[in-house]
């Protein structure tokens, strides 16, 4: 069965910012085929208990709660 998922970019990325997402994911697919038993599907149960929020505070600062 097939799997994907979506993924939306901001008008507000770079060009640079893109472009090493890009290399990110080559670099995982890349991982994927050669050595699939690293590469597992996310335990979505965990994932919920354990979600957390990444972002910026209004002074530029890294945040994560």
């Amino acid at each position: 069965m097939s799997e994907c998922f979506l993924i939306e970019l901001t008008e507000t990325e770079t060009k640079e910012a893109m472009d090493d997402f890009i290399d990110a994911m080559a670099k995982i697919l890349e991982e994927a085929n050669t050595n699939p038993e690293t590469v597992r599907r996310l335990d979505g149960v965990k994932a919920a208990k354990e979600l957390f929020w990444i972002g910026l505070s209004d002074s530029g600062v890294l945040k994560i709660s």
